[in-house]
């Protein structure tokens, strides 16, 4: 059927299947244009009171005789927080947590303000603190940046080559 034998009137909506009409078939202007601004607010910060949770794992191998190592591994929030939290870091075997971190490893939670680092399970880490948590450019202190922070585990462990490792969840909650 060509255009002409068409009477005026003769196709309406009704008669068109839903999407079978691309935009070269449709004049300048017929579509609507969409909304005007964005599809919804980009959020700059976590809101107040809101918390993000994630799990970490750090592993490394020991080459030195009685020696030393070191393991590492950077946590980055989703979102930024308006400020640095404090932090607390639950060691495994922990009996019970500190007010600060009311969670545990399998459903980790923290109070306003807090960074909690919750340990579940480890080997050959040294003892004394660790893992700890750092900020960048904190020097090695305790911290966190409003950004996320750096998990650090010391290995200890006798023998030529060993294994340790450290693994567990965090939470934040924006204060």
């Amino acid at each position: 059927m060509k255009r002409a034998d068409l009477h005026k009137g003769a196709v309406n909506s009704a008669k068109v299947a839903n999407g079978s009409l691309k935009k070269g078939d449709l004049k300048a202007g017929q579509l609507p244009a969409g909304p005007a601004g964005p599809a919804g607010p980009l959020l700059d910060t976590l809101p107040t009171g809101r918390s993000l949770q994630g799990t970490f794992g750090l592993y490394g191998v020991g080459h030195v005789n009685n020696g030393i190592e070191i393991a590492s591994e950077s946590i980055s929030f989703p979102l930024p927080l308006a400020a640095a939290p404090s932090v607390k870091v639950v060691q495994f075997g922990t009996a019970s947590a500190p007010p600060e971190c009311p969670g545990t490893a399998a459903a980790p939670e923290a109070a306003p303000g807090w960074l909690c680092v919750y340990e579940n399970r480890e080997q050959n880490q040294r003892a004394g603190g660790y893992p700890t948590v750092t900020a960048p450019g904190s020097g090695g202190s305790p911290s966190s940046s409003r950004y996320g922070g750096t998990i650090d585990v010391q290995g200890q462990a006798a023998g030529t080559e060993w294994f340790f490792w450290a693994e567990g969840t965090w939470a934040v909650r924006a204060p």
